[in-house]
């Protein structure tokens, strides 16, 4: 290569344009090893250590230029309580773009950043339970499930708040998921009207992909939304397969009901989860899912056929 394409190369791949529509394998690894550190202690809702990583995601959304859900308090992390199943209190962390020309319309991009705490949170679980105990190792420090989607949920928030959308973009992590749903519950009986919701897109355990293709987890087996993902990505003229995103392999876990866009169904919202890992794979729920075992690559390439 001569220098005067290098200089031409390196120009572009620093001009902003670029910058601002392409996924960042090296931020989605910052955020995954700031949200799954052995300081967060397994982000167990209602711990103290979950706040810090509520504070993490709510500056990022800050240094991306994301808006508040109320203007006037500039707060990005909103409290709420359980009022039914469980005593416990948990926050939101949302960040807002406005449209451009449907600003009353509204997509919500969604990730949980909770997760199963240590060794002596289990008793604390309503149901299900953590696996493969690691000697001198009690924290579960959920890597995949799911520093991987919240990181993806920035990464989006990043280059969505340069695009100029023409709808209202929402992005919002929850805690609670692991409890029950109980963060996305609230959040459509108190921070926001249903109806202006046209959609729900949550994101789940996006490192260590299944065949290296992300699935669609829609109601009743459904494909609607995988044949509308599809269709876009190859209008992209990206360098994809033409059915990159493919249905979802495991319908006997009934993952429908298992993640925070099944609160937005209930509410008569469209709604549905991408994933890429095997919900039963060997790191699942256990202390040996960290950060080493996440793909990056593959993480940013889902990442980016997601903003497409």
């Amino acid at each position: 290569m001569t220098r005067t394409f290098l200089c031409i190369l390196a120009n572009f791949l620093l001009h902003p344009l670029f910058a601002q529509t392409v996924v960042s394998d090296s931020l989605l690894s910052r955020h995954v090893a700031a949200l799954a550190h052995d300081s967060m202690r397994g982000r167990f809702t209602g711990r103290g250590e979950i706040h810090d990583a509520a504070k993490y995601i709510a500056g990022q959304m800050e240094l991306s230029g994301l808006k508040t859900l109320s203007p006037g308090n500039g707060a990005y992390i909103i409290p709420w309580k359980a009022k039914r199943k469980m005593k416990v209190e948990g926050a939101h962390v949302i960040g807002i773009v406005p449209g451009s020309t449907k600003k009353d319309k509204i997509i919500v991009f969604s990730a949980h950043y909770d997760h199963i705490g240590t060794w002596s949170s289990q008793k604390a679980m309503p149901f299900g339970s953590a696996k493969n105990y690691v000697k001198n190792d009690s924290i579960y420090n959920g890597a995949n499930d799911n520093a991987t989607g919240v990181a993806a949920l920035l990464e989006l928030a990043r280059l969505f708040s340069r695009a100029n959308p023409s709808y209202t973009l929402l992005f919002v992590a929850f805690s609670g998921e692991e409890l029950g749903l109980l963060g996305s519950a609230d959040f459509l009986e108190n921070q926001v009207q249903p109806s202006a919701i046209r959609m729900n897109i949550n994101l789940e355990m996006l490192g260590r992909p299944y065949e290296a293709s992300p699935y669609v987890v829609e109601k009743n087996d459904e494909t609607h939304m995988l044949r509308l993902l599809n269709r876009h990505l190859n209008k992209s003229g990206a360098d994809y397969p033409k059915d990159f995103f493919v249905a979802d392999p495991y319908p006997e876990q009934s993952l429908f009901t298992r993640s925070d866009h099944y609160s937005f169904h209930k509410a008569g919202i469209d709604a549905f989860t991408i994933m890429a890992t095997d919900p039963e794979d060997e790191f699942y729920h256990s202390a040996l899912d960290e950060r080493p075992t996440i793909q990056f690559s593959q993480m940013r390439r889902i990442g980016q056929a997601i903003y497409l």
